[in-house]
């Protein structure tokens, strides 16, 4: 027999951010949807958000990093162009990503 019992998920994911340009209307949806009936359970960043964009060339990553955060992302994966920096700054910008107090 069925339970009757259904849940509902709502994953809002994004890839392949390398300007900053969008990332205003993307805080807004966000915004909006968290006060939907059904807001998102996650937010996720499929990967290829360090790189090959202009300011990450210039600051590696750091700004594209703190303007993700204060979006609202919820979870990361790495893509391809995230290994076109050194292993020491991804190690950083990762450390940035996941940094206590913030998502």
């Amino acid at each position: 027999s069925t339970l009757g019992l259904y849940a509902k998920v709502r994953i809002v994911a994004v890839n392949d951010i390398y300007e900053l340009t969008h990332l205003p209307k993307l805080a807004s949806f966000l915004r909006r949807l968290a006060k939907s009936e059904l807001p998102p359970s996650a937010v996720v960043l499929a990967g290829d958000f360090l790189s090959p964009g202009t300011l990450s060339a210039v600051d590696g990553g750091r700004g594209m990093v703190d303007s993700l955060r204060l979006c609202g992302i919820t979870h990361a994966s790495l893509g391809n162009h995230e290994a076109d920096l050194i292993f020491p700054t991804l190690e950083d910008r990762i450390r940035q990503l996941t940094k206590k107090g913030h998502n």
